[in-house]
């Protein structure tokens, strides 16, 4: 979201206009701000297409490589991601969530090769052999700050978030587990 002058009002304006338009997520770089609807949402200007749909779960992910400024209908510009067949995604929180959890992958430093975190079979991981190699092993934890009063939609986005890192990381699907 770029506003040429950041007040309270031009940021409670620019949430309305986007509001009005269905639009309940809006970036300001790193920062992703919603407001609750209070009704089941849909993709604006696809009728019926569900916003959290495990199609657009995937459409998210790895699409947080880069990020571009684009301009909404109502002139707001807000920060997008690019999807691997590079056509630019609004902000969600899928954004965030695989912001978080490509940046913890990418935090992984090993002094040996071995395959990404999530492709790795939980029982290996308990054998005692892999725990020496786990201790080459630098993790950086991330975190996921979710803030608003009562019925902003906290725990439903919480849900989201988790139900996107579950399906991402699940094993034998199409695109899952890395």
């Amino acid at each position: 979201l770029h506003l040429p002058n950041v007040t309270e009002a031009s940021l409670l304006h620019a949430l309305r206009l986007r509001y009005h338009l269905d639009e309940i997520y809006t970036s300001a770089g790193p920062i992703l701000m919603s407001v609750n609807p209070y009704k089941p949402m849909t993709v604006p200007g696809t009728p019926g297409e569900d916003l959290y749909s495990e199609e657009r779960m995937m459409m998210y992910r790895g699409s947080t490589a880069n990020f571009v400024g684009a301009t909404s209908g109502n002139g707001a510009l807000a920060a997008m991601a690019v999807a691997a067949g590079g056509k630019t995604l609004p902000c969600h929180l899928f954004q965030v969530a695989d912001r978080a959890y490509t940046s913890l992958l990418s935090s992984v430093v090993a002094e040996e090769v071995e395959p990404h975190l999530e492709e790795e079979d939980p029982m290996v991981i308990m054998e005692k052999d892999h725990e020496q190699k786990r201790r080459n092993h630098v993790v950086r934890n991330q975190s996921v700050i979710i803030s608003g009063e009562s019925g902003a939609g906290k725990t439903e986005a919480t849900k989201k978030i988790m139900q996107y890192l579950a399906r991402i990381t699940a094993k034998g699907k199409d695109g899952a587990g890395g």
